[in-house]
């Protein structure tokens, strides 16, 4: 194939997983809203929703402004289209971080383009080897990891500094170890400058990332590249000043919330958490797909400089992560893009052995698209979340304060970590310990309120219903609604006294006649 086909070819198939990591994020952003921890609602959306409603930030000296600010500009746009639904414009906010992703897969196609030795393998005596086939599945099975992997596809989507930092990373190695081989040449020590800049950049947003940057710098100075890991320093302290000045801006002094950080942290955050060290090792390791990707890495044999520097910062950011006691699976985020393009190159160096072939691409291959189901049409918590929602919805056009009342007899809402903040007017919340009597039902319809009676309780089944039955002419309840999305429901039934909040909610949805409420 001549070097004109091949870029046609490259183009296309990187033009076709650009769409098809559009439409899974975008999915995923639309219909998984739900939070996947307390930090990416309580510290992400809800703040840059609050900023757009007037609410100043209120934020613990160790904690920057940097990715509510990041965030706010796309709550902003959401309101001006006309969405006012809190989770309406979390939906914007978390489509924009999915898009924000395309830019990594878009500089590694670009990557792919100008390095034709990332589609080479070696012999036994390291000597490049060629092949056409081979080629093809170098650049394709990567760059469409990175498209429709499942679990990045969720990730990417989630208001974590960590993922905003995973582009960045991949971007920024992606940029500086192209740039070795050139560095005699202005544009090379510009593009490996930036992405060290970049590379400073994602720190701020984690600032463990700066581990990522040590083990560059290592690289480096055992390859005796010494004008590298100086231009690697000038990316570092153009980042350190972006941090100061942030501080300054928000009113802080030059580098507190970094100082602040690192005391908060200094005994590796074990009042939150303490999990042993092997847990990050096991999650770098589903990453890999092992144990079932594991005679894949004879293929470690035939790597590539771009290899051995990603592995090198892979197992270095792992290491370190596993010596903290606080852990969460979104801490590794960052490293998550560059685990699978490394998982591309072993996949593809195995294809079409009898194990690749007849075992793990099938078994793969199911995997991924049970996970692609889960992770784009299943909302996270949805118990807890889609009553919000519906709440919101009705208000949406109410004129009068209160016109939604959500009356809840033990559902997950009573213990919610952010009910108090998402329940705003024209919605009004109670918490009962029985149903709506008659004389409760007449007051909401002289104030010509809508009535949401919700319950995660499902021994007070039969007593909704029974309820249902009792109700008075012209009150329009519907039929008993269960929410539970597929996700929570494989979750709950997996561990009950664990995942609690993925219990379901049952809900009732009450209207009284518009010519009741017209009177009022």
């Amino acid at each position: 194939m001549r070097p004109q086909e091949n870029l046609a070819f490259l183009r296309k198939h990187l033009w076709i997983a650009l769409g098809l990591a559009f439409v899974f994020r975008a999915l995923t952003a639309y219909f998984n809203y739900g939070p996947q921890s307390v930090d990416d609602y309580d510290h992400g959306l809800i703040p840059a929703w609050e900023l757009l409603r007037g609410i100043p930030l209120n934020l613990p000296e160790w904690r920057s402004p940097l990715l509510v600010w990041t965030l706010y500009p796309f709550a902003k746009l959401a309101s001006l289209v006309g969405l006012t639904v809190s989770f309406d414009i979390f939906r914007v906010i978390m489509l924009a971080l999915g898009v924000f992703s395309l830019w990594g897969i878009w500089s590694f196609g670009g990557y792919l383009a100008r390095n034709p030795s990332f589609a080479l393998t070696t012999d036994r005596l390291g000597a490049p080897t060629p092949l056409e086939a081979e080629r093809r599945r170098l650049w394709l099975v990567p760059l469409y990891l990175l498209s429709v992997h499942f679990i990045l596809s969720f990730a990417v989507t989630r208001a974590f500094g960590e993922v905003i930092a995973a582009t960045l990373v991949l971007i920024a190695v992606l940029w500086m170890e192209e740039s070795l081989d050139h560095m005699d040449k202005g544009r090379a020590r510009l593009r490996f400058f930036v992405g060290a800049s970049l590379l400073g950049i994602a720190c701020l947003y984690r600032y463990q990332v700066g581990v990522l940057g040590i083990g560059m710098a290592g690289y480096l100075l055992a390859t005796r590249r010494f004008r590298e890991f100086g231009w690697l320093a000038a990316g570092g302290l153009v980042a350190l000043l972006l941090e100061g000045g942030k501080d300054l801006l928000f009113g802080r002094t030059f580098l507190e919330t970094l100082l602040a950080y690192l005391n908060v942290n200094k005994n590796g955050a074990i009042e939150w958490s303490n999990q042993p060290w092997y847990n990050t090792w096991t999650t770098v390791m589903l990453m890999f797909f092992l144990p079932f990707s594991a005679p894949f890495f004879i293929g470690l044999k035939k790597t590539i400089r771009f290899e051995r520097v990603v592995w090198i910062l892979i197992l270095l950011f792992t290491a370190i992560h596993s010596m903290i006691p606080h852990k969460e699976e979104r801490f590794l985020y960052p490293i998550l893009p560059l685990t699978l393009v490394l998982l591309g190159r072993l996949w593809a160096r195995a294809w079409g052995t009898k194990f690749e072939k007849f075992f793990f691409r099938p078994f793969i291959g199911l995997i991924m698209i049970a996970g692609l189901a889960v992770a784009t049409i299943s909302n996270s918590q949805s118990g807890e979340y889609e009553p919000l929602l519906r709440a919101a919805r009705l208000s949406g056009a109410a004129r009068l304060p209160g016109s939604v009342l959500i009356w809840d007899n033990e559902s997950l809402l009573e213990k919610s970590f952010f009910r108090e903040r998402l329940v705003v007017a024209p919605v009004e919340y109670q918490i009962h310990p029985g149903l709506p009597a008659i004389e409760d039902l007449e007051r909401l319809r002289q104030r010509g309120q809508s009535l949401l009676v919700v319950t995660s309780n499902e021994e007070k089944l039969p007593a909704f219903r029974e309820w249902r039955a009792g109700i008075p002419a012209g009150l329009d309840c519907g039929e008993l609604d269960r929410i539970q999305s597929i996700g929570d429901r494989m979750l709950y039934r997996s561990n009950p006294k664990y995942n609690t909040r993925r219990k379901p909610t049952w809900i009732y949805q009450c209207f009284w006649p518009s010519d009741a409420a017209d009177e009022h």
